[in-house]
């Protein structure tokens, strides 16, 4: 979307060069009024407009509605590079070497308030899921990282949840395709700012794990409820242990739901 303001501003004569905009998440929601009217102009001169999910589609249609004239959206799901992820990378003794108690939870993504960290940590301190020998593993940096460790101590929680850090892509493949279970719990944001379809998700479902998810953007488009993993609501940090517990304790969840 960013480009298409671009496009729309400098580049918009019958001499121009068509151009597609792509709404993705962050662009498109949670903008002021300036911001939405520019939207709105680059959509209105675009040649195609693209989405990564339904939710963002009907979203689209509505907000931007005097500017559409009735133009079509296409829905084009992300994708991943499945050669990049896969079961087959999975390494059994990962967790041992890295003194991690399965079942091995992972999180993948910033360290950021919209990303649902805190229920996710709630969670973990739950009695049933702390019973289950669950171990949350956080991949990726961002600014509540050091509030996040000491409510990580607070909780009592600190032999279970590691923080690894940024990853390069090839050892985030081991680490996806050797944990148990991905969880991705974002949250709509205070200026209504949404997940799309989370990349990480595509990325660990590629891997064979099974999912837990919020019910927020695109993301129940993807992750079946029951079929791939749970779906729950956001914010809800009860239903997140309960549906982290269920997987936890399930004897072959990869194979059931991965």
């Amino acid at each position: 979307m960013p480009q298409g303001l671009v496009q729309a501003a400098f580049f918009s004569s019958p001499a121009d060069p068509p151009y597609v905009v792509t709404g993705h998440n962050a662009d498109v929601y949670g903008n002021g009024a300036l911001t939405t009217r520019l939207q709105g102009l680059a959509l209105r001169r675009a040649a195609a407009i693209t989405v990564v999910s339904e939710h963002l589609r009907d979203f689209l249609a509505a907000r931007f509605q005097p500017w559409l004239d009735g133009t079509t959206i296409r829905v084009l799901p992300m994708g991943v590079a499945t050669e990049a992820f896969r079961p087959r990378y999975r390494d059994d003794g990962w967790a041992e070497r890295n003194h991690l108690t399965r079942p091995v939870i992972l999180f993948v993504g910033r360290l950021a308030a919209d990303r649902g960290i805190d229920h996710l940590l709630r969670a973990m301190a739950q009695a049933p899921l702390a019973g289950s020998g669950a171990t949350l593993v956080l991949v990726g940096e961002g600014p509540e990282r050091a509030r996040m460790e000491a409510m990580v101590a607070a909780l009592g929680i600190a032999c279970r949840v590691r923080f690894l850090g940024d990853l390069s892509r090839d050892k985030l493949r081991l680490v996806a395709a050797s944990a148990d279970i991905a969880c991705a719990p974002p949250t709509v944001s205070a200026r209504g700012v949404r997940e799309g379809l989370p990349t990480v998700l595509l990325e660990a479902a590629a891997s064979g794990l099974p999912l837990v998810a919020t019910r927020v953007g695109g993301i129940p488009e993807f992750v079946k409820d029951g079929a791939m993993g749970f779906v729950v609501p956001e914010r809800d940090s009860t239903a997140l242990g309960q549906a982290l517990n269920r997987l936890a304790r399930e004897p072959c969840p990869r194979a059931r739901y991965g």
